[in-house]
């Protein structure tokens, strides 16, 4: 049998395709926030961790 490409058929084989790129591109998306996220808290609590009053506030408004 030979594929024909008409309309209907292009649309039913492109919006499978489609959708898994948009899915994918999504996944990837959220994992990247995930690991800035976690780096940033860490980034936080070390700051926090700090004795001095001054030296903390100066860590955590970065001036």
């Amino acid at each position: 049998m030979t594929a024909q490409l008409t309309a209907p058929g292009l649309i039913a084989r492109s919006l499978p395709i489609a959708l898994g790129i948009g899915i994918s591109w999504l996944g990837i998306t959220l994992i990247r926030n995930e690991s800035r996220l976690v780096n940033r808290k860490s980034e936080l609590e070390e700051m926090l961790k700090a004795r001095s009053r001054k030296k903390r506030r100066k860590l955590l408004t970065n001036n």
